[in-house]
Protein backbone atom coordinates (compact mmCIF):
# COMPACT_ATOMS: atom_id res chain seq x y z
CA UNK A 1 0.00 0.00 0.00
CA UNK A 2 1.31 3.49 -1.02
CA UNK A 3 1.64 6.74 1.75
CA UNK A 4 3.69 9.42 1.68
CA UNK A 5 6.92 9.85 2.61
CA UNK A 6 6.66 11.16 6.80
CA UNK A 7 9.50 13.15 6.20
CA UNK A 8 8.51 15.01 3.15
CA UNK A 9 5.13 13.94 2.48
CA UNK A 10 5.87 14.54 -0.86
CA UNK A 11 6.94 11.41 -2.34
CA UNK A 12 5.26 7.91 -2.43
CA UNK A 13 6.56 4.88 -0.42
CA UNK A 14 5.67 1.37 -0.40
CA UNK A 15 8.17 -0.56 1.65
CA UNK A 16 8.90 2.09 4.06
CA UNK A 17 8.15 5.24 6.16
CA UNK A 18 10.22 7.86 4.49
CA UNK A 19 11.39 7.77 1.13
CA UNK A 20 15.03 7.07 -0.05
CA UNK A 21 15.84 10.83 -1.28
CA UNK A 22 14.94 12.00 2.52
CA UNK A 23 17.17 9.18 4.37
CA UNK A 24 20.06 9.74 1.63
CA UNK A 25 20.02 13.42 3.23
CA UNK A 26 20.56 11.74 6.54
CA UNK A 27 23.29 9.83 5.50
CA UNK A 28 25.05 12.81 3.45
CA UNK A 29 25.14 14.55 6.89
CA UNK A 30 26.55 11.48 8.82
CA UNK A 31 29.47 11.26 6.21
CA UNK A 32 30.17 14.95 7.40
CA UNK A 33 30.79 13.93 10.80
CA UNK A 34 34.38 12.71 10.97
CA UNK A 35 35.21 15.94 9.93
CA UNK A 36 33.50 18.12 11.73
CA UNK A 37 34.37 16.32 14.95
CA UNK A 38 37.50 17.21 14.20
CA UNK A 39 36.59 20.97 13.98
CA UNK A 40 34.56 21.05 17.07
CA UNK A 41 38.01 19.14 19.01
CA UNK A 42 40.06 22.15 17.81
CA UNK A 43 37.52 24.42 18.49
CA UNK A 44 36.90 23.90 21.67
CA UNK A 45 40.89 23.34 22.69
CA UNK A 46 41.51 26.39 21.32
CA UNK A 47 43.92 25.28 18.99
CA UNK A 48 43.03 27.40 15.99
CA UNK A 49 40.96 30.65 16.10
CA UNK A 50 38.26 31.19 12.88
CA UNK A 51 36.93 34.52 11.93
CA UNK A 52 39.52 36.49 9.37
CA UNK A 53 41.85 35.11 6.85
CA UNK A 54 45.10 35.22 7.47
CA UNK A 55 47.17 37.48 4.63
CA UNK A 56 50.57 38.05 3.92
CA UNK A 57 51.77 41.04 6.32
CA UNK A 58 48.88 39.88 8.96
CA UNK A 59 49.73 39.24 12.35
CA UNK A 60 50.28 35.92 13.73
CA UNK A 61 46.83 33.79 14.53
CA UNK A 62 45.25 34.22 17.91
CA UNK A 63 43.43 31.25 20.07
CA UNK A 64 39.88 31.51 20.44
CA UNK A 65 38.65 31.83 24.25
CA UNK A 66 36.83 28.38 25.21
CA UNK A 67 33.76 28.08 23.00
CA UNK A 68 30.02 27.05 24.47
CA UNK A 69 28.76 26.46 21.58
CA UNK A 70 31.03 24.44 20.26
CA UNK A 71 30.65 22.09 23.55
CA UNK A 72 27.50 22.28 23.18
CA UNK A 73 26.99 21.46 19.55
CA UNK A 74 29.33 18.57 20.16
CA UNK A 75 27.70 17.08 23.48
CA UNK A 76 24.00 17.34 21.56
CA UNK A 77 25.79 15.93 18.41
CA UNK A 78 27.43 13.33 20.77
CA UNK A 79 24.12 12.37 22.64
CA UNK A 80 22.03 12.10 18.75
CA UNK A 81 24.27 9.49 17.41
CA UNK A 82 24.82 7.37 20.62
CA UNK A 83 20.75 7.36 21.69
CA UNK A 84 20.04 6.25 17.35
CA UNK A 85 23.21 3.80 17.92
CA UNK A 86 21.65 2.26 20.98
CA UNK A 87 17.83 2.17 19.52
CA UNK A 88 19.01 -0.15 17.05
CA UNK A 89 21.50 -2.41 18.94
CA UNK A 90 18.51 -2.80 21.68
CA UNK A 91 16.02 -3.52 19.24
CA UNK A 92 18.16 -5.93 17.46
CA UNK A 93 20.34 -7.69 20.38
CA UNK A 94 23.54 -6.15 18.03
CA UNK A 95 26.40 -4.74 19.84
CA UNK A 96 27.17 -1.00 20.36
CA UNK A 97 29.82 0.91 17.82
CA UNK A 98 33.06 2.82 19.99
CA UNK A 99 31.80 5.70 21.17
CA UNK A 100 33.59 7.87 19.05
CA UNK A 101 31.06 10.36 17.29
CA UNK A 102 32.90 8.81 13.74
CA UNK A 103 32.60 5.25 14.91
CA UNK A 104 28.61 6.26 15.71
CA UNK A 105 28.05 8.02 12.51
CA UNK A 106 29.67 5.51 9.99
CA UNK A 107 27.91 2.61 12.03
CA UNK A 108 24.05 4.76 11.32
CA UNK A 109 25.33 5.40 7.99
CA UNK A 110 25.21 1.54 7.28
CA UNK A 111 22.16 1.07 8.58
CA UNK A 112 19.95 3.66 6.85
CA UNK A 113 18.02 0.95 5.04
CA UNK A 114 17.28 -0.48 8.42
CA UNK A 115 15.85 3.00 10.00
CA UNK A 116 13.77 3.74 6.80
CA UNK A 117 12.23 1.09 7.63
CA UNK A 118 11.53 1.76 11.20
CA UNK A 119 8.36 3.80 12.99
CA UNK A 120 11.00 6.28 13.90
CA UNK A 121 12.33 6.89 10.55
CA UNK A 122 11.21 11.05 10.14
CA UNK A 123 12.88 11.51 13.70
CA UNK A 124 15.79 9.87 12.55
CA UNK A 125 16.60 12.16 9.83
CA UNK A 126 15.12 15.20 11.08
CA UNK A 127 17.73 14.90 14.56
CA UNK A 128 20.68 13.36 12.60
CA UNK A 129 20.30 16.19 10.16
CA UNK A 130 19.62 19.54 12.56
CA UNK A 131 22.15 18.37 15.42
CA UNK A 132 24.95 18.18 12.57
CA UNK A 133 23.78 21.59 10.97
CA UNK A 134 23.84 23.34 14.06
CA UNK A 135 27.55 21.83 15.15
CA UNK A 136 28.79 23.11 11.46
CA UNK A 137 26.94 26.79 12.70
CA UNK A 138 28.83 26.19 16.11
CA UNK A 139 32.25 26.25 14.97
CA UNK A 140 31.98 28.81 12.23
CA UNK A 141 34.34 27.79 10.25
CA UNK A 142 34.86 30.02 6.84
CA UNK A 143 34.94 28.52 3.78
CA UNK A 144 38.77 28.42 3.43
CA UNK A 145 41.17 28.50 6.34
CA UNK A 146 43.77 30.48 4.68
CA UNK A 147 43.45 33.68 1.97
CA UNK A 148 46.97 34.80 0.92
CA UNK A 149 47.98 37.40 -1.84
CA UNK A 150 49.81 36.64 -4.29
CA UNK A 151 49.61 39.19 -6.83
CA UNK A 152 48.75 40.72 -10.05
CA UNK A 153 47.23 38.93 -12.68
CA UNK A 154 49.31 37.74 -15.71
CA UNK A 155 46.83 37.05 -18.39
CA UNK A 156 45.23 38.97 -20.66
CA UNK A 157 41.22 40.41 -21.17
CA UNK A 158 39.20 40.67 -23.65
CA UNK A 159 40.59 43.17 -25.42
CA UNK A 160 43.88 42.42 -25.64
CA UNK A 161 44.97 44.42 -22.57
CA UNK A 162 46.30 43.17 -19.28
CA UNK A 163 43.84 41.80 -17.07
CA UNK A 164 43.11 44.37 -13.67
CA UNK A 165 42.70 41.65 -11.69
CA UNK A 166 44.31 40.30 -8.61
CA UNK A 167 45.70 36.50 -8.01
CA UNK A 168 45.23 35.11 -4.00
CA UNK A 169 46.35 31.62 -3.16
CA UNK A 170 42.80 29.80 -1.15
CA UNK A 171 43.39 26.68 1.26
CA UNK A 172 39.84 25.63 1.68
CA UNK A 173 38.82 24.26 4.12
CA UNK A 174 36.16 21.35 2.73
CA UNK A 175 38.84 19.16 1.30
CA UNK A 176 39.32 20.39 -2.15
CA UNK A 177 42.03 21.28 -3.61
CA UNK A 178 44.41 24.96 -3.18
CA UNK A 179 44.56 27.26 -5.92
CA UNK A 180 45.43 30.24 -6.98
CA UNK A 181 42.35 32.51 -8.98
CA UNK A 182 42.32 35.99 -10.41
CA UNK A 183 39.38 38.08 -8.81
CA UNK A 184 38.42 39.59 -11.98
CA UNK A 185 38.61 37.17 -14.81
CA UNK A 186 38.47 34.20 -12.76
CA UNK A 187 42.22 32.43 -13.66
CA UNK A 188 42.65 29.65 -11.64
CA UNK A 189 45.50 27.47 -11.31
CA UNK A 190 46.24 24.21 -9.66
CA UNK A 191 49.44 23.11 -7.47
CA UNK A 192 50.73 21.46 -10.60
CA UNK A 193 50.89 24.63 -12.16
CA UNK A 194 51.50 27.06 -9.17
CA UNK A 195 55.41 27.55 -10.44
CA UNK A 196 55.50 28.62 -13.81
CA UNK A 197 51.91 31.08 -12.69
CA UNK A 198 54.24 32.24 -10.21
CA UNK A 199 57.07 33.03 -12.90
CA UNK A 200 54.10 34.89 -14.74
CA UNK A 201 52.71 36.81 -11.97
CA UNK A 202 56.23 37.90 -11.14
CA UNK A 203 57.24 39.16 -14.26
CA UNK A 204 53.95 41.11 -14.54
CA UNK A 205 54.44 42.63 -11.22
CA UNK A 206 57.60 43.89 -12.52
CA UNK A 207 56.34 45.46 -15.64
CA UNK A 208 53.92 47.35 -13.31
CA UNK A 209 56.33 48.29 -10.99
CA UNK A 210 58.72 49.66 -13.99
CA UNK A 211 56.10 51.67 -15.63
CA UNK A 212 54.97 53.43 -12.28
Amino acid sequence: MKRKCEYCNNRDVTDAFVCTACMWRACKALQKVPALASELAIVITRQTRYGGNSEIGGGAETPVVFSVDASNAEHQLRNTLSTWCRIYAEETKRDLPDDSLAAMAGYLRGLSEWFRHHRAAAGFIDEVTSTVDEAMVAIDSPPNRTVVDVGPCPDLDTDGGHCPGEVSAYFPTDGSRPHLTCNVCGATWYAESWYRAGRRISRRHAEMMADA
